[in-house]
């Protein structure tokens, strides 16, 4: 089954027409004509996907609300030693996640 229809796009100038094109996308007419499919195989186990998603959730989390703000603290601290910067950076953000 397939449907060819022309519809106005919002933002085309007139006279202008946009084509859509609409197929049937049932996958048993795609492939084969059974009921019935094979189950998908996982291409990653799933031990190792959680694992992964583990790590890159906290480690995204850590960034966000640790290391990025001392970064940026750090870069706008008007001090001159890398140990003073970084202990008014730590102590910018220790008041700052205090009050939120």
């Amino acid at each position: 089954m397939e449907m060819v229809g022309f519809a106005m796009a919002e933002g085309v100038q007139e006279g202008w027409w946009v084509a859509v094109r609409v197929f049937d996308l049932d996958s048993r007419n795609l492939f084969n004509s059974s009921d019935t499919c094979d189950p998908p195989v996982p291409i990653v186990p799933y031990d190792v996907m959680v694992i992964t998603w583990a790590i890159l959730y906290w480690s995204s989390f850590f960034g966000c609300w640790i290391v990025y703000p001392l970064l940026i603290s750090y870069v706008d601290m008007a001090e001159f030693h890398v140990s003073e910067k970084l202990s008014g950076a730590i102590k910018e953000n220790i008041l700052v996640y205090r009050y939120c």
